[in-house]
């Protein structure tokens, strides 16, 4: 009853200090990428190049507060939410395919026609929250003479699947925002195909390791500078 009592308290704090709609707490998530977070992309029957990620991803997360949602809480069951994806920026060191192709600096950034988004059930009193959601980026790779090659940015689009740790520390991070708390994300995707291009033949796919953690501020890096000065140089 103790534990019932204080994630309530919790919960009502936590709506006064965020935005509230009518029945449903607005909650901004800041993650940045955890070191050892990267990609791999497989030219089959060739070689697989790796590329370490640095970068972050804005979520906006809008819990149900609504009478039938407080009950069901309350009766030990879910708190459902939807998620956007605000924003997306990432880099990557560079690849060399075949070590004779130097692909620049890799950019990934949010796909605005379709940024994808998802749904959040949170359960305070088990100490855990179940995430799924996509998040839609167009990956740039920034050596021009590739790029030209290409057109432009491949789609590349990461499916979260997965059940959080969402502990009194993480609930007050998650409620109140910043990185003493708040949510933790690992996924590891696996041989994900991409699309057809000039560049890599059919059957070449990627893979990668994601690890995103709250923070208060975005990180910066030499490598997201390059990117942010690649994507002023587009038309």
């Amino acid at each position: 009853m103790k534990l019932k009592r204080l994630i309530q308290s919790l919960l009502i704090a936590g709506a006064a200090s965020t935005t509230v709609a009518c029945g449903s707490i607005d909650v901004e998530q800041l993650l940045a990428l955890a070191e050892g977070s990267d990609i791999s992309i497989t030219v089959p029957n060739i070689e697989t190049v790796s590329t370490s990620l640095v970068g972050s991803v804005d979520l906006g997360i809008s819990l149900d507060l609504g009478l039938g949602a407080i009950f069901n809480l309350l009766a030990g069951g879910g708190l459902g939410g939807v998620v956007t994806t605000n924003d997306i920026d990432i880099a990557g060191t560079e690849i060399i395919f075949l070590q004779l192709i130097p692909t620049g600096t890799i950019c990934v950034a949010l796909d605005d026609a379709n940024p994808g988004g998802g749904t959040i059930l949170v359960f305070p009193f088990a100490g855990e929250a179940e995430l799924a959601a996509s998040l839609n980026s167009n990956l740039f790779l920034t050596n021009p003479q590739i790029f030209d090659l290409l057109g432009g940015p491949l789609p590349f689009a990461v499916e979260f699947d997965t059940t959080l740790e969402l502990g009194i520390a993480e609930l007050l991070g998650f409620l109140f925002g910043g990185g003493g708390g708040g949510l933790s994300i690992t996924q590891e995707l696996d041989n994900i195909p991409l699309p057809d291009n000039p560049l890599l033949p059919p059957g070449t796919t990627a893979s990668a390791i994601l690890t995103l953690e709250s923070v208060d501020a975005a990180p910066s890096d030499p490598l997201l500078t390059e990117c942010d000065d690649f994507y002023a140089s587009l038309p």
